[in-house]
């Protein structure tokens, strides 16, 4: 099978557990029925996802750097990136922010939200702009640096 190459050794799909554990998490967190992602483990923390049809695709000839999208981290909790939280159609435990809060957290502040602690989905003008751990009615911050305004 070309997706079990030697040069795709540093990414590979996660096991049938975990996968269930991810998906159960995104149901139950965040609503999300469908996820259509081939799923895989980048390094000991990191969750990539990619079209299935990558595991058809021929890598022998190339040198892969990078494949998919990061999606999560689960360094210390499962924590949705920056760039992935867009894709995703949830539908609950999404928050609003007013344009001054968005402005907040774009510029990496941290600022109160009368919110139970947890993972959130950010949302602002309509669109999911990230993702956020609250605790103890603190929306922390986890904007890429390079990213803020």
């Amino acid at each position: 099978m070309p997706f079990s190459s030697q040069r795709l050794k540093k990414f590979r799909e996660i096991e049938e557990e975990e996968k269930k554990k991810i998906l159960e998490l995104l149901r139950e967190r965040f609503g999300i029925k469908k996820f259509d992602y081939l799923i895989l483990k980048s390094g000991k923390h990191i969750i990539r996802i990619c079209s299935k049809e990558v595991k058809d695709f021929d890598f022998s000839k190339l040198k892969i750097i990078a494949l998919g999208l990061e999606f999560a981290t689960t360094k210390k909790l499962f924590r949705i990136k920056f760039d992935a939280a867009s894709l995703l159609k949830a539908r609950k435990n999404v928050v609003e922010l007013s344009e001054n809060e968005f402005i907040k957290w774009m510029k990496g502040e941290i600022f109160e939200k009368n919110l139970e602690d947890g993972i959130y989905l950010l949302k602002f003008k309509q669109k999911i702009v990230g993702c956020t751990l609250i605790q103890n009615k603190k929306v922390l911050n986890f904007v890429p640096k390079y990213r803020r305004l």
